[in-house]
């Protein structure tokens, strides 16, 4: 038998404040650190070993071989001058983090392809001179799954239409230097 039933008491109702929502004017106008940090260097560094094609580059995933994809990271930033790929000069930033992401004072990096995943246009789309580092806009808003000579050509001699030749012209110039074989060569054997 149960005995009889207790009181509830009252739960106090907490309210909880919650900030205004940031705009897009105050999250570029916040964005202090364009070039990625040595920790977003190492976490692009560490995504980069889990989506590039195992087949093509089957050691690249072991932790020995961080330093290497961290490199690699470096060297295509370098030809993009350490920005975002769509990035042009302008008194707000042209490119920005996901809505998410507003509250970041920094660009938060994310890995896209020259020619998109769904493009017929290249036969393995995960090989590490597809790739490219883009913010969330560049990404999602001015490629949008486009391959990249459809973009070029929708741009056509505007400032971002520069950008992307002169990026391209880098990148071009880096996949047949030294220094990029050196890097490729060490990502494919199982010691760097």
């Amino acid at each position: 038998m149960r005995g009889p039933k207790k009181a509830k008491t009252p739960k106090k109702k907490v309210k909880i404040q919650k900030s205004a929502p940031i705009k897009l004017q105050q999250h570029r106008a916040g964005l202090k650190n364009i070039a990625p940090t040595p920790e977003e260097t190492t976490r692009l560094a560490k995504r980069l070993g889990q989506i590039i094609d195992k087949s093509t580059y089957q050691y690249a995933n072991y932790p020995s071989h961080q330093l290497v994809r961290e490199d690699i990271v470096l060297a295509l930033l370098e030809t993009q001058n350490r920005k975002p790929f769509f990035w042009i000069r302008a008194k707000l930033p042209f490119c920005w983090n996901h809505v998410k992401d507003w509250n970041l004072d920094f660009i938060k990096y994310e890995w896209g392809h020259i020619n998109p995943r769904n493009s017929a246009a290249l036969a393995n789309q995960d090989i590490i001179e597809n790739l490219c580092l883009m913010s969330a806009r560049c990404n999602n808003h001015i490629q949008s799954s486009l391959p990249m000579d459809e973009v070029r050509k929708l741009f056509g001699k505007s400032t971002a239409g520069e950008r992307i030749d002169s990026v391209l012209k880098k990148r071009k110039a880096l996949f047949k230097s030294r220094r990029w074989q050196s890097l490729i060569t060490k990502l494919n054997s199982p010691c760097p």
